[in-house]
């Protein structure tokens, strides 16, 4: 293993992750680059939930 080296993944509803971002958890790299991304992802999952329900 090298330093720093990922060793445990998982997946995560976008609450989660934002509470991970808010207790630090997430490095600062991926919190900006989620940051520029939110609002489309967002736009994008709100979409899909409204097709599911038709």
């Amino acid at each position: 293993m090298q330093p720093g080296e990922t060793t445990e993944a998982r997946w995560v509803t976008l609450q989660e992750f934002e509470r991970m971002i808010g207790d630090g958890i997430v490095p600062a790299p991926v919190c900006r680059r989620y940051a520029m991304v939110k609002v489309i992802l967002q736009t994008e999952i709100s979409r899909q939930q409204a097709e599911s329900i038709t």
